[in-house]
């Protein structure tokens, strides 16, 4: 007996709702898909009526790969309907080459084959472009063994753990939200760096005057007696010829200081901002 294969039909993308409507939609898908736990196989249905993998088309692919990881695109495939029997199965493989280089230059993931199905058939409209019954049976034939292949090929992937999955964000909206993030970030960066986060004061002794005074000795000068009657004098008076005189012996210094401060903050950027120096005491020493 087979196991039971779950299909899951997720919203489509891309509505008129734009992508307001569409990140909503993801949501729901990435909250789904993680509660299952894993994943076989993610395929794309394109409509082949309208098959151009424009901006949009590749946003939603991207947006797979953001959610779930680069891993999903090794179980990715595309199924092409609406058909109607006016495109063949080899132009929708000719397509899927062309949509596999696109993918990988979009999500810069190598990617070996993408395969890909038409899976289409509506008799009402075969028979409106004048197919026969008998070949109407051969396309829903067709369309039945196609489904088993897509069927087989999901039950042989190993399947994508979805646990882990994140809720993807467009592309623009992201872009759009990391420019205002730097921009918010840029405008802190600058706040921080005009702020002041450390406030120091700095301290400095400056001589601003010197004064210098003689240091006088008293000595004694005998004044040689010259004359006779001088003679005599300096006999009966010794200390007549004696002369006190002031003899500098050296300097003294008197120094004249004073002590100043000042504040210096230091901003975020690490750029100092000096005060004006201020006088806080002065002495003499």
């Amino acid at each position: 007996m087979n196991p039971t294969i779950r299909l899951m039909d997720t919203p489509g993308l891309m509505d008129t709702g734009g992508v307001g409507q569409d990140e909503e939609k993801i949501v729901k898908i990435v909250q789904n898909v993680s509660t299952l736990g894993y994943v076989n196989g993610f395929i794309l249905v394109v409509n082949e009526q309208t098959p151009r993998f424009d901006r949009g088309m590749q946003d939603v692919v991207k947006l797979l790969v953001d959610s779930f990881g680069s891993m999903c695109l090794t179980n990715f495939a595309i199924v092409y309907n609406r058909a109607f029997g006016t495109v063949s199965p080899s132009d929708s493989a000719k397509r899927t080459a062309e949509y596999t280089k696109v993918i990988m230059n979009r999500t810069a993931i190598p990617i070996n084959h993408l395969p890909s199905w038409q899976v289409d058939c509506k008799p009402e409209i075969l028979r409106s472009i004048g197919l026969t019954e008998e070949k109407i049976k051969d396309r829903i034939a067709l369309r039945d063994r196609t489904l088993d292949e897509i069927i087989r090929w999901a039950r042989a992937k190993n399947p994508v753990d979805t646990t882990g999955a994140v809720i993807g964000e467009y592309e623009q909206r992201r872009k759009a939200r990391e420019e205002e993030e730097k921009r918010k970030e840029a405008y802190a960066r600058r706040i921080y760096d005009q702020s002041v986060i450390l406030t120091e004061t700095e301290t400095k002794t400056d001589v601003y005057k010197r004064n210098s005074q003689a240091i006088m000795f008293p000595v004694q000068i005998m004044k040689a007696p010259t004359g006779l009657l001088e003679r005599v004098i300096n006999l009966l008076f010794p200390d007549y010829w004696t002369e006190t005189k002031l003899v500098e012996v050296g300097k003294e210094m008197t120094l004249h200081l004073k002590e100043s401060q000042r504040i210096v903050n230091t901003l975020g950027s690490g750029q100092k901002v000096y005060g004006e120096w201020k006088i806080v005491r002065e002495w003499m020493e």
